[in-house]
C-alpha cells in the first residue's frame, strides 16, 4: 500500500515536472515570438524611415529642378531681352546711317 502511494506520488511529481517544462517551453516560445515581433516592428519602422528620407530627398531634388528651371527661364528672358536690345541698337544705327 505504501509502495502504491509512493508510485502515485512519483507519477504526480513527474507529471508536475513535465507540466513545468511545458510551461517554460511555452514561455520561451512566447518570448521568442515577442522578440521576433519587436524585430519586425523595428524593421518596419526602419523601412518607413528610409522611405521618409527618400521622399524628402525626392522633394528636395524636385525643388532643385524647379529652381534650376526658374534660373534657366530667367536667363532665357534676359538673353531674349539682350537680343532685342541689340536689334534695337542695330536698327537705330542703321536708321541714323540712312539719314
Amino acid at each position: 500500500m505504501l509502495l502504491a502511494v509512493w508510485l502515485r506520488l512519483a507519477v504526480w511529481l513527474r507529471l508536475a515536472v513535465w507540466l513545468r517544462l511545458a510551461v517554460w517551453l511555452r514561455l520561451a516560445v512566447w518570448l521568442r515570438l515577442a522578440v521576433w515581433l519587436r524585430l519586425a516592428v523595428w524593421l518596419r519602422l526602419a523601412v518607413w524611415l528610409r522611405l521618409a528620407v527618400w521622399l524628402r530627398l525626392a522633394v528636395w531634388l524636385r525643388l532643385a529642378v524647379w529652381i534650376r528651371l526658374a534660373v534657366w527661364l530667367r536667363l532665357a528672358v534676359w538673353l531674349r531681352l539682350a537680343v532685342w536690345l541689340r536689334l534695337a541698337v542695330w536698327l537705330r544705327l542703321a536708321g541714323s546711317s540712312v539719314k
